[in-house]
């Protein structure tokens, strides 16, 4: 179109190939020719650049950047609005009940997942957006991570002794985190959450059986 690059080709769910555009009204790239290539795995494009298959790979696993660094790789970092939520029924069950939900926010710890899980790359958010976005915003209360006054809450609700739940989840680094979460609500709340891994396409499938 007029952007700075133009369509050439396009593969399905393997490449897009896109052309400078000469006539581009602003600077005009010093980019001939620009190839996309949809890698779902972290590892798979960590991989794909290590090896020169690709000059530039997006989000690769954060165990990876110190080395990338080591390597003479240019490791470019900065805040996005990209939130893991957990999407809960609040129709029925327990988290109908707003200390349930309450006291699963208060029972993890977002400093140490981004710290020790996303290694300093994450952000430990209250709302959807960052600070700094235009859509922040300001004097939201916090949930902080207070897992005694999560397990009074629980048991305010009527479940002292925790219950079972299932979690759909997609992608590595976000199974990781899950599981971190896994471990303090089985340690705080008694609550035994069962971790099922889908792909993007049967994750937005059993998402939209839910809404239904």
């Amino acid at each position: 179109g007029s952007g700075p690059f133009r369509f050439v080709s396009k593969i399905a769910g393997q490449e897009l190939v896109m052309e400078r555009n000469e006539n581009y009204w602003g600077n005009v790239p010093q980019i001939k020719t620009l190839i996309l290539k949809p890698i779902s795995d972290a590892s798979a494009r960590l991989a794909a650049l290590q090896s020169g298959e690709v000059d530039w790979a997006e989000v690769v696993p954060v165990e990876s950047l110190e080395s990338l660094k080591s390597q003479g790789y240019q490791v470019k970092l900065n805040d996005y609005p990209h939130a893991w939520l957990y999407i809960m029924n609040t129709e029925s069950g327990p988290f109908a009940d707003a200390r349930v939900r309450q006291a699963f926010s208060m029972s993890i710890d977002r400093e140490g997942l981004c710290n020790d899980i996303l290694q300093g790359v994450g952000t430990p958010l209250a709302q959807l957006m960052y600070p700094g976005s235009p859509w922040y915003a300001e004097g939201v209360e916090e949930y902080t991570y207070n897992p005694e006054r999560a397990k009074e809450l629980l048991a305010e609700a009527g479940y002292p002794d925790g219950f079972d739940i299932t979690l759909h989840v997609v992608g590595e680094a976000e199974k990781r985190v899950c599981e971190a979460i896994q471990s303090m609500w089985l340690q705080y709340l008694n609550v035994r959450a069962e971790i099922i891994q889908m792909d993007y396409v049967n994750f937005e499938a059993a998402g939209n059986k839910y809404q239904a």
